[in-house]
C-alpha cells in the first residue's frame, strides 16, 4: 500500500473496472463510496478480487428525501462491509423538513454502525458541519472521516476533539477555505481523497491512482515535505482504520 483514496465514486467512472485495476497496480487503497444502497452490489462486484479496493454502503444526503425506503435498504448492507459512505448532511438546497429527515437518517446510520461494533464512516457535511459533528461525536467504536470538509474553524476544532479524521482532495488546495482547513488539520488526522470523478485536477477528471500527483500541493499548503505528508497519511490510515489489505 503506497497511497490512500478515502473517498472515491469508482462506480461513476466510465470504466469502473479499469479504475479498480489501476488502484491495484498503483497500490492505492481506495474506499469506493456509493450514493444509494441500490448501487452497493455493483461496487461490491467492482471490488471483488481487488487487493486495494473496498466497497462502501452509502446514502447521499441529497437523495434521502427522494428515496424514503433507502434507509431500510442501507442498514442490512452495513453488515456486509466495514466501510460506510457517502452519508451525512447537506443543507445547501434542503428545506427544514428535509434537513430533519437527513439528521434522522444519519443518526440511525451512526447508531447502527456502533451497534455492529463500529465502521469506517465517510461523512458529507456541506453547510451542515455543526449538526453533522454533533451527530457523530458519540461514535466511540467507529472511525469518522469528514470528507471535503468546509466548515468553520470552530467546527473543525470540535471535530478534532470528537476524534474525527479529515480527507482532503485537490480542489481544496485551490480554494482559500480549503487551504485554511488543510493547514489546520493535526498531523495525525490527515487523509487523502479524490472524490473522483467529481473533482478536477489540472483541468482533468481526477482518478484514485493519481493521489501521488496532488500530494505536493497538500504539502505546500501545510509547509511540509511531500514525502512526510505521504508517510503521515499512510500511518494515519493504518492506525485509525483496521484494514485487511496487505501493507
Amino acid at each position: 500500500m503506497k497511497y490512500i483514496d478515502a473517498h472515491c465514486h469508482l462506480d461513476l467512472f466510465r470504466d469502473p473496472y479499469a479504475e479498480a485495476a489501476a488502484c491495484d497496480s498503483s497500490q492505492t487503497y481506495t474506499i469506493a463510496v456509493t450514493n444509494l444502497p441500490s448501487a452497493f452490489a455493483n461496487s461490491e462486484h467492482i471490488a471483488t478480487g481487488r487487493r486495494f479496493v473496498r466497497a462502501a454502503a452509502g446514502l447521499h444526503p441529497e437523495l434521502v428525501a427522494q428515496h424514503p425506503q433507502a434507509l431500510e435498504q442501507l442498514l442490512p448492507l452495513i453488515g456486509r462491509t466495514k466501510y460506510v459512505g457517502e452519508v451525512g448532511l447537506d443543507y445547501v438546497k434542503a428545506t427544514p423538513s428535509e434537513r430533519q429527515i437527513q439528521r434522522r437518517v444519519l443518526e440511525r446510520v451512526v447508531e447502527h454502525c456502533e451497534n455492529l461494533g463500529g465502521r469506517v464512516i465517510s461523512i458529507h457535511t456541506r453547510r451542515a458541519a455543526d449538526d453533522a459533528i454533533e451527530l457523530v461525536a458519540g461514535a466511540a467504536r467507529s472511525k469518522v472521516i469528514l470528507h471535503w470538509f468546509s466548515g468553520s474553524p470552530k467546527a473543525a476544532a470540535r471535530a478534532v476533539t470528537a476524534g474525527c479524521l479529515f480527507s482532503v482532495n485537490p480542489a481544496m488546495t485551490r480554494s482559500s477555505t480549503g487551504q485554511r482547513i488543510i493547514a489546520a488539520i493535526p498531523d495525525d488526522r490527515l487523509l487523502t481523497e479524490t472524490d473522483g470523478p467529481f473533482v478536477k485536477h489540472e483541468g482533468r477528471e481526477v482518478h484514485a491512482f493519481q493521489v501521488a500527483s496532488f500530494l505536493p500541493a497538500i504539502a505546500r499548503v501545510r509547509g511540509q515535505a511531500t514525502e512526510a505528508v505521504g508517510s503521515m497519511v499512510l500511518e494515519n490510515f493504518r492506525r485509525a482504520v483496521t484494514i485487511e489489505a496487505p501493507a
